[in-house]
């Protein structure tokens, strides 16, 4: 195949820069064959400024690293995604609906929820639906969906459609549906949450603890505050919750930075007792530059 020519705008590559045990790392998803390579600095900055429109600046080394990934990825074989006995079957699998977010989080792992895209993307109503048929036809006991992004409910309208439908699907072919989402809170609004508990879903509200650590790690783009309407909207979802014996069904996933490790009990704390959820977990940043290395956790654990 040919891949590209490197002076030329590439829609087939998206770039990723993440951060892993305080290491940069960067990596090109190929759209088109699947393949997620490991690339050097100067491939990325190559890409990156084609992507820009600036080919023209490319300096010598990293059109000479642009040549060698177009070289590799034309050797190698097209992968085989197609459906194989051999392999099984699904069980389920994760929709996702909104390459876009609203939130700005410090930790992101999806460049704010974009994933490199230069404009914000939401799925269609067709596509989910496909994405649906597929999942009942390869899924022979039942279906296990995921709504995902980005920030999966600024496409509420299309996770409502995808609901009915797959429980349309459900009756016609005697298999059981249930739902998953994972939101930042903040669009969380009684209409969403009576329709999430009128339908079999399980919810993970992303919140960081209290208002001073959850602002800080989960604001707006501009900086602004987010944990006043996130709070509002999940004891909301709690109280009804609780009226229809669904609250098991309700989860609250906090995520932690380096320098707040000595606050995990103050985090978890919380959220217990301010939101009354039973199921909390709290993670350590991973894979952004924000990341919690084994250095911080000994040198947490040698301070305690």
């Amino acid at each position: 195949m040919v891949l590209m020519d490197i002076d030329d705008t590439n829609r087939d590559l998206n770039c990723i820069k993440s951060e892993i045990a305080g290491f940069p790392k960067f990596f090109v998803i190929h759209e088109s064959s699947g393949y997620v390579v490991e690339v050097e600095p100067e491939t990325y900055s190559g890409l990156q400024k084609i992507k820009e429109g600036e080919g023209n600046k490319l300096t010598s080394e990293e059109r000479a690293k642009l040549r060698e990934l177009q070289n590799y990825l034309n050797q190698l074989p097209p992968l085989n995604l197609e459906y194989n006995e051999d392999y099984g079957f699904l069980l389920g699998g994760s929709i996702n609906v909104s390459q876009a977010c609203n939130f700005s989080c410090v930790y992101c792992y999806a460049n704010k929820g974009t994933y490199t895209l230069e404009k914000p993307k939401l799925m269609d109503k067709e596509t989910i639906r496909k994405a649906i048929d597929f999942l009942f036809e390869k899924s022979p006991y039942g279906v296990s969906i995921v709504f995902f992004g980005g920030e999966p409910l600024l496409n509420f309208p299309a996770i409502k459609e995808g609901v009915l439908y797959a429980e349309q699907k459900a009756r016609e072919t005697k298999k059981p549906v249930f739902f998953n989402v994972t939101t930042n809170g903040y669009l969380l609004t009684p209409e969403v949450a009576e329709f999430v508990l009128n339908h079999p879903f399980n919810v993970i509200v992303s919140m960081d603890g209290p208002k001073e650590i959850h602002d800080h790690n989960r604001p707006f783009a501009d900086n602004s505050p987010t944990y006043n309407v996130v709070a509002k909207n999940l004891k909301h979802l709690v109280e009804e919750a609780k009226k229809r014996g669904k609250l098991h069904k309700i989860s609250v996933r906090a995520t932690v930075l380096p320098e707040q490790l000595n606050r995990v009990y103050d985090i978890y704390h919380h959220i217990k007792t301010e939101f009354g959820v039973l199921n909390v977990g709290v993670e350590l940043a991973t894979l952004s530059d924000s990341v919690v290395t084994k250095g911080h956790i000994d040198t947490y654990l040698e301070r305690r």
